[in-house]
């Protein structure tokens, strides 16, 4: 039985049991109205798509959302997951798309719903953006993710009634990994959305969450939205952590509200399916977490996966660029057909991750892109940020800045979340150039109230730029 088999008679044979909780509507969904929507939707999309086209749906947290995806899987098509109307019109134009409306019909009985061939061997189409700004569709085959639920529930395995925080946008590929995941071995999923962050005490109670997911930066605005309530939360009994380094003070901070949570980082470029490798971090705060520069091992390549770990000359190495071969590996780009390296008739794809491997476990350094050069010298900043995370207690973003007329960084700035007085900074300025030089150690230090994040919950970077360039930043004179 496939996964789609799975799902199907998992909702049909359970008509009763509450896959969807949507607390902003104060609203519970059982299998019964999921089959309901299910036999609209399809056969909407039958009658409209008639050139069986990738149908891109809108991504808003709802039930109707849901139902569309599902019907989509079903009926073997593609589908794109697009943010809003300006996102659809730029993606048309690198390729066809359907756009589904909402749908409304008579009810149905369950033998209206089944499982239809595919249309092609694509389940899902993931829109990106790579250093030149330019979009990518990634291709994600039904054998992909597949493979990726087989390893994810090998790794954390979901059982009947347990309720799944749904904090990714569904733009953010771990969204759709996680809402086929939980629907398929009977969990509900709880959208997470602005009134849960402002009611999260209720929210955790109405909906009963046991397992969280969500990117760092998220889970830092939860800590810091908590911080003054002084509550722990023994009902979460599982944390995922994906999308960008995760720091250790992060989860230190995590433990004290979250006492009883086991915490798992994952990590997975959206071109491996959802997550290629994890690390579960000990539930013991005397054991030691694995780490480097303060940032948590992103753990083990999954089952059936190879790997290459390249330096700059293109050589086997302990530190350079994670290449990953394997069964999630995506199938290509549709308008792109570079990240990928061959040895000996095996296809790696290249991820841009500069990674070190060390007593069996990766340790995420940092983007090979988000790298900074001052004065011949190439560097990541997260040790520099971890030193002074640790120093002020703040989270902290380094950017190039002070540019040439040839576009070279002369140097760097800091942006922090704590204001600091002026024996602190100095302190501090001093202490950055005793340990990492005059050249590497920022120039200026500028303050924010809360980092601007992306649409996939990560810290963005290029955002901060943009807010330095146009005089947006609190200089701390």
């Amino acid at each position: 039985m496939n996964f789609r088999e799975e799902l199907l008679n998992r909702i049909i044979s359970f008509p009763e049991d509450i896959c969807i909780f949507d607390y902003e509507r104060k609203a519970y969904f059982k299998n019964k109205d999921l089959l309901e929507l299910l036999h609209k939707q399809m056969k909407a999309i039958k009658k409209n798509n008639t050139k069986n086209l990738p149908v891109a749906i809108f991504a808003e947290k709802s039930f109707h959302m849901y139902a569309s995806l599902l019907a989509c899987t079903f009926l073997g098509l593609p589908f794109i997951p697009v943010k809003n109307k300006k996102s659809f019109e730029n993606l048309v134009k690198l390729t066809p798309l359907f756009e589904l409306q909402n749908i409304t019909g008579d009810n149905c009985s369950d033998s209206s719903v089944k499982i239809y061939p595919t249309q092609s061997e694509i389940m899902y189409i993931v829109p990106t953006s790579g250093t030149t700004g330019l979009p990518k569709l990634i291709q994600i085959s039904y054998s992909n993710f597949s493979n990726y639920l087989k390893n994810i529930q090998f790794v954390q395995p979901i059982t009947k009634g347990d309720c799944v925080s749904q904090v990714y946008e569904l733009t953010f590929d771990p969204s759709i990994g996680e809402i086929f995941h939980t629907l398929i071995y009977g969990g509900v999923l709880a959208p997470f959305n602005f009134k849960a962050l402002l009611n999260f005490d209720d929210w955790l109670v109405k909906s009963n969450i046991s397992r969280w997911g969500s990117s760092p930066s998220q889970a830092a605005l939860i800590i810091e939205r908590l911080s003054t309530i002084r509550n722990t939360y023994p009902q979460i009994n599982e944390s995922s952590f994906i999308g960008e380094g995760l720091s250790v003070m992060l989860v230190n901070r995590w433990r004290e509200l979250f006492p009883n949570s086991d915490i798992f980082n994952h990590y997975g470029p959206a071109e491996t399916t959802v997550s290629i490798s994890s690390y579960k971090i000990p539930k013991n705060s005397s054991e030691t977490i694995l780490s480097k520069n303060g940032i948590v091992s992103i753990g083990q390549i999954y089952h059936e996966h190879k790997f290459k770990v390249l330096n700059e000359q293109g050589d086997s190495s302990q530190i350079g660029e994670l290449c990953i071969s394997g069964p999630q590996v995506m199938m290509g780009y549709i308008n792109n057909t570079t990240k990928f390296y061959e040895e000996s008739n095996q296809k790696y794809y290249r991820t841009g991750d500069n990674v070190e491997f060390n007593n069996d476990h990766f340790f995420y350094l940092g983007r090979l892109d988000d790298m900074i050069k001052i004065k011949s010298e190439r560097y990541h900043t997260a040790e520099i940020e971890h030193y002074i995370e640790i120093e002020i207690n703040s989270k902290t973003a380094i950017i190039p800045a002070f540019h040439n007329q040839f576009g070279q960084a002369q140097g760097t700035i800091l942006i922090i979340t704590k204001k600091l007085d002026i024996k602190s900074r100095n302190d501090l300025s001093n202490k950055l150039i005793g340990s990492f030089g005059k050249h590497l150690a920022p120039k200026l230090i500028y303050y924010i109230e809360s980092f601007p994040l992306s649409d996939s919950g990560k810290l963005d970077k290029k955002k901060l730029f943009e807010m330095y360039e146009n005089n947006l930043l609190q200089k701390l004179d």
